[in-house]
């Protein structure tokens, strides 16, 4: 069993549905309502199987969500599988469960290009792309994030996967005033920048993600690479090369990168020396 969007509700011409997305965790389905918290009647039985032994509703309004769970045992954590490796689910009284499942297709793409390299993994968040990393046969990862929290997370998918972390980092730091920092610590093959669209009191894209693009060409290897990302549904993905392209020093932009299917907003850039 692995892990993938089933349905996203905002792809869909039915203005009724564009509140809807579900989501697929291996043997849990994830059920996410936005602000209107009506489903159409049998709607969700048409993606049930037989193999899902759990249901859980989502409820996001505005910054506050509530989960339920309308099949099976309530758990405060669950384990799912993509690409043969696990990672913890937390249903919590955040937003977010631990793992964003439109990054399916640039985990798999670390895990097949970053045998014996030196990958770091700014904005980490629970470091999956520092599992696929370490599954792929990289040999050093630096994550790095502001909560402690996710940092702790991240060694625990390490540990459900049965990796050793002697050559993983996890530093909590503000990645806008540790630049420098990293710099020294590289340079690397590749660099993954993944920032949130907008951070209350914290990241802001418009603003913040110059001083990381201005600083790349000193982060990564002659032959090395950098990603980057952005969730910002209101940006195009022409507007956001061209944004990357105003604000590096040197370099090329190229290829923006496939998303795994019912996915939308996400993207994704190659930036190489």
């Amino acid at each position: 069993m692995s892990s993938y969007r089933l349905f996203n509700g905002r792809m869909q011409s039915d203005l009724a549905l564009n509140h809807i997305t579900i989501d697929r965790y291996s043997s849990l389905i994830l059920l996410t309502t936005y602000n209107n918290h009506k489903l159409p009647e049998s709607f969700l039985s048409s993606f049930i199987t037989p193999d899902i032994i759990k249901i859980c509703w989502r409820k996001r309004t505005g910054s506050t969500t509530e989960f339920k769970f309308i099949k099976g045992d309530t758990v405060a954590t669950f384990d799912t599988v993509e690409n043969d490796l696990k990672y913890e689910l937390r249903f919590e009284e955040r937003q977010n469960i631990g793992l964003f499942l439109d990054m399916a297709n640039i985990r798999d793409y670390v895990k097949k290009n970053i045998s014996g390299k030196k990958l770091l993994n700014l904005f980490a968040y629970t470091c999956s792309f520092s599992v696929a990393a370490m599954a792929g046969g990289a040999a050093e990862v630096t994550n790095v994030d502001m909560k402690s929290t996710f940092l702790s997370w991240g060694r625990k998918n390490h540990q459900i996967n049965g990796q050793a972390t002697d050559n993983v980092k996890f530093l909590k730091h503000n990645i806008l005033k540790s630049l420098g920092g990293y710099i020294k610590r590289g340079p690397f093959d590749l660099v993954i920048v993944d920032p949130p669209s907008y951070q209350p009191g914290g990241f802001k894209l418009k603003e913040d993600y110059p001083r990381i693009l201005k600083k790349l060409d000193q982060l990564i290897t002659t032959q090395g690479e950098a990603l980057i990302c952005s969730n910002d549904p209101l940006q195009s993905a022409d507007n956001f090369k061209q944004f990357i392209l105003e604000n590096i020093k040197t370099g090329k932009v190229t290829k923006l990168f496939d998303l795994p299917s019912h996915f939308d907003g996400l993207k994704v850039f190659r930036y190489q020396l």
